[in-house]
Protein backbone atom coordinates (compact mmCIF):
# COMPACT_ATOMS: atom_id res chain seq x y z
CA UNK A 1 0.00 0.00 0.00
CA UNK A 2 1.28 3.68 -0.80
CA UNK A 3 0.62 6.06 1.56
CA UNK A 4 1.26 9.85 0.56
CA UNK A 5 2.97 12.24 2.61
CA UNK A 6 2.89 16.03 2.69
CA UNK A 7 6.08 17.44 2.36
CA UNK A 8 8.12 19.73 4.40
CA UNK A 9 7.74 22.49 2.20
CA UNK A 10 3.88 22.22 2.54
CA UNK A 11 3.84 21.80 6.22
CA UNK A 12 6.24 24.90 6.76
CA UNK A 13 3.99 27.24 4.47
CA UNK A 14 0.74 25.86 6.18
CA UNK A 15 2.19 26.74 9.72
CA UNK A 16 3.61 30.35 8.16
CA UNK A 17 -0.21 30.95 7.18
CA UNK A 18 -1.57 29.64 10.44
CA UNK A 19 0.51 32.08 12.40
CA UNK A 20 -0.03 34.62 10.07
CA UNK A 21 -3.66 34.37 10.42
CA UNK A 22 -3.31 34.70 14.35
CA UNK A 23 -1.02 37.74 14.59
CA UNK A 24 -3.49 39.39 12.22
CA UNK A 25 -6.63 38.55 13.99
CA UNK A 26 -4.85 39.85 17.10
CA UNK A 27 -3.39 43.01 15.76
CA UNK A 28 -7.05 43.86 13.90
CA UNK A 29 -8.59 43.51 17.62
CA UNK A 30 -5.99 45.41 19.33
CA UNK A 31 -6.14 48.15 16.82
CA UNK A 32 -10.00 48.16 16.95
CA UNK A 33 -10.05 48.51 20.81
CA UNK A 34 -7.42 51.01 20.99
CA UNK A 35 -9.17 53.33 17.80
CA UNK A 36 -12.51 53.01 20.12
CA UNK A 37 -11.16 53.91 22.97
CA UNK A 38 -9.12 56.88 21.55
CA UNK A 39 -12.63 58.12 19.69
CA UNK A 40 -14.85 57.41 23.43
CA UNK A 41 -12.10 59.51 25.01
CA UNK A 42 -12.28 62.29 21.99
CA UNK A 43 -15.99 62.73 22.35
CA UNK A 44 -15.85 63.43 25.95
CA UNK A 45 -13.28 65.33 26.13
CA UNK A 46 -14.99 67.59 23.20
CA UNK A 47 -18.24 67.49 25.38
CA UNK A 48 -16.16 68.49 28.69
CA UNK A 49 -14.71 71.38 26.41
CA UNK A 50 -18.35 72.33 25.59
CA UNK A 51 -20.01 72.22 28.98
CA UNK A 52 -17.24 74.29 29.99
CA UNK A 53 -17.84 76.91 27.76
CA UNK A 54 -21.47 76.58 28.29
CA UNK A 55 -21.41 77.22 31.70
CA UNK A 56 -18.81 79.99 31.80
CA UNK A 57 -20.83 81.59 29.44
CA UNK A 58 -23.85 81.62 31.78
CA UNK A 59 -25.22 84.24 34.60
CA UNK A 60 -25.82 81.93 38.11
CA UNK A 61 -27.33 84.95 39.15
CA UNK A 62 -30.12 84.55 36.59
CA UNK A 63 -30.37 80.85 36.56
CA UNK A 64 -30.90 81.03 40.28
CA UNK A 65 -33.95 84.03 39.30
CA UNK A 66 -35.68 81.62 37.25
CA UNK A 67 -38.92 79.86 39.23
CA UNK A 68 -41.65 78.12 37.80
CA UNK A 69 -44.06 80.10 35.45
CA UNK A 70 -40.88 82.43 34.66
CA UNK A 71 -40.52 81.04 30.96
CA UNK A 72 -41.36 84.62 29.58
CA UNK A 73 -38.67 86.88 31.93
CA UNK A 74 -35.88 88.22 30.58
CA UNK A 75 -33.23 85.60 32.54
CA UNK A 76 -35.09 82.44 31.03
CA UNK A 77 -34.74 84.13 27.79
CA UNK A 78 -30.94 85.72 28.05
CA UNK A 79 -30.06 81.74 29.33
CA UNK A 80 -32.09 79.76 26.57
CA UNK A 81 -30.77 82.29 24.14
CA UNK A 82 -27.28 81.39 25.68
CA UNK A 83 -28.22 77.58 25.68
CA UNK A 84 -29.59 77.43 22.02
CA UNK A 85 -26.80 79.25 20.70
CA UNK A 86 -24.52 76.58 21.48
CA UNK A 87 -26.80 73.83 20.91
CA UNK A 88 -26.74 75.09 16.82
CA UNK A 89 -23.35 75.54 16.82
CA UNK A 90 -21.30 73.20 18.73
CA UNK A 91 -22.78 69.47 17.92
CA UNK A 92 -23.87 68.49 20.50
CA UNK A 93 -27.50 67.17 20.52
CA UNK A 94 -28.86 68.60 23.96
CA UNK A 95 -27.65 71.81 25.92
CA UNK A 96 -29.77 72.58 29.37
CA UNK A 97 -29.77 73.34 32.64
CA UNK A 98 -30.68 71.90 36.14
CA UNK A 99 -30.08 72.68 39.78
CA UNK A 100 -31.61 71.04 42.91
CA UNK A 101 -34.96 71.88 44.49
CA UNK A 102 -36.10 72.43 47.86
CA UNK A 103 -36.15 68.23 48.08
CA UNK A 104 -32.51 67.62 46.73
CA UNK A 105 -34.04 66.42 43.80
CA UNK A 106 -32.57 67.40 40.52
CA UNK A 107 -34.83 69.27 38.38
CA UNK A 108 -34.50 70.91 34.82
CA UNK A 109 -34.50 74.96 34.97
CA UNK A 110 -33.62 75.73 30.89
CA UNK A 111 -33.91 73.47 28.39
CA UNK A 112 -32.91 74.52 24.46
CA UNK A 113 -34.36 71.38 23.23
CA UNK A 114 -37.17 72.90 20.59
CA UNK A 115 -39.19 69.41 20.30
CA UNK A 116 -39.57 68.57 23.80
CA UNK A 117 -38.14 70.58 26.22
CA UNK A 118 -38.24 70.18 29.94
CA UNK A 119 -40.02 72.70 31.73
CA UNK A 120 -39.18 74.86 34.84
CA UNK A 121 -38.63 72.30 38.44
CA UNK A 122 -39.26 69.58 36.24
CA UNK A 123 -38.13 66.15 38.00
CA UNK A 124 -35.01 65.42 35.66
CA UNK A 125 -34.67 62.02 36.58
CA UNK A 126 -30.73 61.49 36.97
CA UNK A 127 -28.55 61.39 40.82
CA UNK A 128 -25.33 59.82 39.13
CA UNK A 129 -21.95 60.51 41.11
CA UNK A 130 -21.29 62.53 38.44
CA UNK A 131 -23.63 65.12 38.80
CA UNK A 132 -22.56 64.97 42.67
CA UNK A 133 -19.05 65.63 42.14
CA UNK A 134 -19.99 68.88 39.60
CA UNK A 135 -22.02 70.34 42.73
CA UNK A 136 -18.84 70.15 44.45
CA UNK A 137 -17.22 72.35 41.35
CA UNK A 138 -15.78 69.41 38.84
CA UNK A 139 -16.55 69.61 35.76
CA UNK A 140 -17.57 65.51 34.59
CA UNK A 141 -18.75 63.32 32.32
CA UNK A 142 -20.63 60.22 32.61
CA UNK A 143 -20.46 57.10 30.86
CA UNK A 144 -21.98 55.97 27.97
CA UNK A 145 -25.65 55.40 28.85
CA UNK A 146 -28.91 54.50 26.08
CA UNK A 147 -32.62 55.80 26.26
CA UNK A 148 -35.28 56.01 24.42
CA UNK A 149 -33.55 59.17 22.40
CA UNK A 150 -30.46 56.77 21.29
CA UNK A 151 -26.76 56.65 23.16
CA UNK A 152 -25.08 59.42 24.84
CA UNK A 153 -22.28 60.58 27.38
CA UNK A 154 -23.90 63.40 29.15
CA UNK A 155 -21.08 66.28 31.01
CA UNK A 156 -21.69 68.31 33.92
CA UNK A 157 -20.40 71.71 34.64
CA UNK A 158 -21.05 73.96 37.61
CA UNK A 159 -22.71 77.39 36.98
CA UNK A 160 -21.59 79.68 39.30
CA UNK A 161 -23.46 82.42 40.67
CA UNK A 162 -23.23 85.06 43.97
CA UNK A 163 -24.17 82.44 45.97
CA UNK A 164 -21.91 79.37 45.12
CA UNK A 165 -23.21 77.40 42.46
CA UNK A 166 -26.21 77.63 41.09
CA UNK A 167 -26.82 74.86 39.13
CA UNK A 168 -25.16 72.98 36.70
CA UNK A 169 -25.11 73.19 32.58
CA UNK A 170 -25.23 69.63 31.04
CA UNK A 171 -24.54 68.84 27.04
CA UNK A 172 -25.48 65.79 25.82
CA UNK A 173 -23.34 64.09 22.89
CA UNK A 174 -24.63 61.01 21.04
Amino acid sequence: MKVRRISITVKVIAAMVAILLVSDVALGIAVHSRASNMISDSIKESAKNTVKCVAASLDGNKLNAIQEGDEESEEFADIHEALTLYLENSGVEYVYTIRKNDLGTNVFVVDSDPEEPGGINEEFGDDGEEIDEAYTGATTVGDPYTDEWGTHISAYSPVYGDDGIAGLAVVDVS
